[in-house]
């Protein structure tokens, strides 16, 4: 966007390649080196601006309601309007596309949940916002072998499911573990990360209210404290990378996890072959695995083949499935995926 354009509504509209007002209708470009890129252009347009209009309930001083494009991260929107003395607001200039809306008060100890509006060619009335109030939830963390360890270096995040936008609640145990998340909303779905975790070191339980929460889009509950557990895995797996007759050196090993604990960045597990083709994944908590190994990958694109059946199903033929753990598999062959099938992205 060039520099006149501060916001998203101010002068031209927000447009995307190839010629949509919509992010979830953007046409992905991929590029790779001696792309031709000279095809890609946008062009910016003037457009129809429509309102949102809507109350807030109960009326309280000072109540905030943000908005912002879907996708946005909303632990850092800095864009809000307040509701006049009836609790009535009226959100004016936005054009074509999806926005969320947040409401807000007393320092955060209300909220509404977050609500999706889809603009297209007429101004939406007739918005209510719920203010509720918040909970605190109190845990703690525990390093399975280590009940003197310091955990005070660690941050617990509560990280909402949603893929229409972000939003995050972030607190540091105490030296002993123990910690409270704060304006945590009652009905929303969150995922539970610990970070930073080293090598090796992964989430091996977490319960609220003797419930298992680990593979994510959970809602926690009032006065029920979260336990997480932490342990260190000691399985490891040998890799041998090849193409034809020759081992492949600099190649990454990347093991996407089974399906119900693909919400857990920390059963994620990458490497790179060394000039003899091999690499020794340690650290890999039990559990069942897809493992693929690459040419040259951008760097995170191995979460595409977890969340993209395209992705998936394309490098089927060169994939290997496999159990970690106990009696399970202790060593795998894998034909390398060339460069050329992954330039640019999947």
């Amino acid at each position: 966007m060039s520099a006149n354009v501060s916001k998203a509504d101010d002068g031209y509209a927000t447009a995307f390649y190839d010629g949509t007002d919509d992010m979830s209708r953007a046409a992905a470009a991929h590029f790779a080196p001696g792309l031709d890129a000279s095809s890609l252009n946008i062009y910016l347009r003037d457009s129809a601006r429509f309102k949102i209009r809507g109350q807030v309930l109960p009326i309280i001083a000072e109540t905030k309601i943000i908005v912002a494009p879907k996708g946005s991260d909303l632990s850092e929107a800095d864009y809000f309007i307040q509701p006049d003395a009836s609790g009535a607001f009226e959100i004016r200039g936005l054009s074509t596309g999806s926005y969320v809306l947040l409401a807000t008060a007393a320092a955060g100890t209300l909220s509404s949940d977050v609500m999706t509006i889809n603009i297209t060619d007429s101004d939406i009335v007739g918005v209510r916002l719920a203010l509720q109030e918040t909970m605190s939830v109190s845990g703690s963390l525990v390093l399975e072998g280590s009940p003197r360890a310091n955990l005070s270096g660690y941050h617990v995040k509560l990280v909402r499911s949603s893929t229409e936008f972000e939003q995050k609640i972030d607190t540091r145990p105490a030296p002993d573990g123990t910690f409270t998340l704060e304006r945590v909303v009652s009905l929303a779905e969150y995922d539970i990360v610990v970070e930073p975790l080293s090598p090796g070191t992964y989430v091996r339980s977490l319960k609220t209210g003797g419930l298992s929460i680990l593979q994510g889009r959970s809602r926690l509950l009032p006065m029920q404290p979260l336990q997480i557990v932490l342990a260190m895995a000691t399985n490891g797996l040998d890799v041998h990378v090849f193409t034809g007759p020759d081992a492949v050196a600099g190649a990454q090993v990347v093991l996407i996890p089974d399906v119900l604990m693909r919400r857990r960045g920390d059963r994620y597990i990458t490497g790179f072959t060394n000039e003899s083709g091999d690499v020794r994944l340690g650290g890999v908590p039990s559990g069942r695995y897809v493992a693929y190994a690459f040419e040259q990958i951008e760097p995170g694109a191995n979460y595409e083949l977890a969340y993209s059946p395209e992705a998936e199903n394309r490098f089927r033929d060169h994939a290997v499935v496999l159990t970690v753990g106990e009696g399970g598999t202790k060593a795998i062959q894998l034909k390398v995926i060339p460069a050329a099938e992954t330039a640019g992205g999947f």
